[in-house]
């Protein structure tokens, strides 16, 4: 979902698919079926078990597999969503070390606020910290 400055917001759809390898590594596939602007994007993220994170983007209208790399590119915005790219993947909870802040309602449900903290710098995320917001 993402919200706009006017404050209206956009629901996806999508298909998510996960394979654990024998390795300990994970691919992730992401389709889009909506919004109709968006439907047949594709994503694949390879997670490798030692933490190297690997994505690629398939953009329908070039009919083209674009590699997603630098600095940053696991905490830029999908699809102009709220989402990172790295928010699509599996929690590795070995790289990061974590604190229940308290609770919060989202959606009318009742949450645990998670603080995730790492002080793991990378040329495959920005990120310190994220929060994490789990019913209960």
């Amino acid at each position: 979902m993402t919200v706009d400055p006017e404050g209206s917001t956009t629901r996806y759809s999508v298909l998510f698919l996960t394979e654990k390898r024998e390795d300990g590594s994970f691919d992730y596939l992401l389709r889009v079926i909506s919004p109709t602007k968006y439907s047949g994007v594709g994503i694949l993220i390879n997670s490798k078990a030692e933490g190297d994170v690997q994505r690629y983007m398939y953009l329908p209208a070039l009919g083209k597999v674009k590699q997603l790399k630098g600095a940053g590119s696991g905490t830029q915005n999908f699809l102009g969503s709220n989402f990172a790219y790295d928010d699509l993947i599996k929690e590795i909870p070995g790289r990061y070390d974590y604190s229940l802040e308290g609770e919060d309602t989202i959606d009318n449900v009742l949450c645990y606020v998670i603080k995730a903290t790492t002080d793991e710098q990378s040329e495959e995320t920005d990120m310190s910290y994220r929060k994490l917001f789990i019913g209960k």
